[in-house]
């Protein structure tokens, strides 16, 4: 379990890439000093098991069924990956509750700077729009972030990125059409599947 707020980035380096299967391994930085195998890391929100340490480097193995559904088919050797460790019972919950389970891929489709911010509008699949509201909160790339616009079109929403949030996550890297995993918040999924029973 993670809360969606970001501890560090860090480029990738692909170890084996099929289109079944993808080892990665990822510099972990500060987020290493008391890492272990088999302890998880969310990586651009997608919960991972670290399956082999070396210095603060680790190792990542992912799935077919996690290609399948998340950006991580598409990634590139050297491609910036959000990072944040899970959540402790000691920590502050200052994002929301995040499972690093992926529901969709996303599509930027506009990004607007506003003052000293920049609002990213994104595209996704229409059945998750039950999901979103004004003021709710929806994980992109593992970022917790605010909607501030779920009303721009039936499959459209959109989020405003203030510096420092800029300054530490990897979406300032990537552009118009650019692809970012999406996690919908769980109370809203709880809330909707309670009112549909």
């Amino acid at each position: 379990m993670f809360t969606g707020i970001i501890k560090t980035k860090s480029k990738v380096n692909i170890i084996k890439k099929t289109d079944k299967d993808l080892t990665i391994k990822v510099d972990l930085k500060e987020l290493n000093t008391e890492m272990k195998i088999g302890d998880s890391i969310a990586m651009n929100g997608v919960c991972l098991t670290i399956t082999k340490l070396e210095g603060t480097s680790a190792n990542f193995d992912l799935m077919h069924e996690t290609l399948k559904r998340t950006t991580f088919k598409d990634i590139k050797e050297n491609d910036f990956v959000n990072l944040e460790d899970s959540l402790t019972l000691k920590d502050k919950i200052d994002g929301h509750i995040v499972y690093g389970e992926v529901d969709c891929e996303g599509t930027i489709i506009g990004k607007k700077q506003v003052g000293d911010s920049i609002i990213y509008s994104f595209k996704y699949p229409k059945e998750y729009k039950k999901y979103i509201v004004d003021k709710g909160r929806v994980t992109i790339d593992g970022a917790s972030l605010s909607v501030i616009d779920s009303e721009i079109k039936e499959d459209e929403f959109s989020v405003s990125l203030i510096p420092h949030s800029l300054s530490i996550l990897n979406i300032k890297d990537k552009d118009v059409n650019d692809k970012v995993n999406l996690e919908f918040d769980i109370f809203a999924k709880l809330m909707y599947k309670q009112r549909m029973a």
